[in-house]
């Protein structure tokens, strides 16, 4: 392997033993996330359906999982990421000025995505 990369196995989750090769260690961080390519949005009609692929505008929420790197082990090549937890990550529920819903995600546990979208009382 050419110096200045290294194999990333995730360990754990529905990615579990997959290998990604040859990645840069420079400015390698210490959580990946993916998301998922499942997804809920909201129909035409206000119903709610689940999609598969790319999100769309009308999406409402999907999940995200989440691995840690772990400390490296001595004479042992590659790094290893172990999953963590899986988020559900929730769309916004503020209005745009244009009329139309907020496209990015809330923050977790709450449901708008910056207190600039927060109701002022």
């Amino acid at each position: 392997m050419p110096r200045g990369f290294t194999d990333i196995t995730l360990v754990g989750g529905k990615r579990d033993g997959e290998v990604f090769e040859e990645v840069p260690l420079y400015n390698l961080p210490n959580i990946i996330e993916f998301d998922s390519k499942t997804f809920f949005a909201e129909t035409e009609t206000g119903d709610m359906a689940i999609y598969k692929g790319e999100i769309n505008d009308l999406w409402h929420s999907f999940s995200r999982e989440i691995y840690t790197k772990r400390a490296n082990e001595k004479h042992k090549t590659g790094i290893v990421f172990e999953f963590t937890e899986t988020l559900m990550i929730e769309r916004c529920t503020a209005q745009t000025k244009a009329g139309k819903r907020c496209l990015k995600p809330a923050i977790n546990g709450e449901v708008y995505c910056s207190s600039v979208h927060k109701p002022k009382c």
